[in-house]
């Protein structure tokens, strides 16, 4: 169970890069016309991964 795991940390890590870059590209867009975006959808979705990750890895310590 373990190198599946690992894969899926990799994987989960590699989206919240992802998504903190277009975030981060946004924000400067946004930024330049004097505006600044709310973020809940990403905030929301790395919250959900993270919470999923934990709850993995403490189901492969347990049992």
């Amino acid at each position: 169970m373990g190198k599946p795991l690992g894969t899926t940390f990799l994987i989960v890590s590699i989206i919240i890069l992802i998504l903190g870059s277009h975030r981060y590209f946004e924000c400067q867009h946004w930024v330049v016309q004097g505006k600044f975006p709310v973020s809940r959808g990403s905030i929301i979705l790395v919250m959900a991964l993270s919470f999923a990750l934990i709850v993995a890895s403490l189901m492969v310590v347990i049992v």
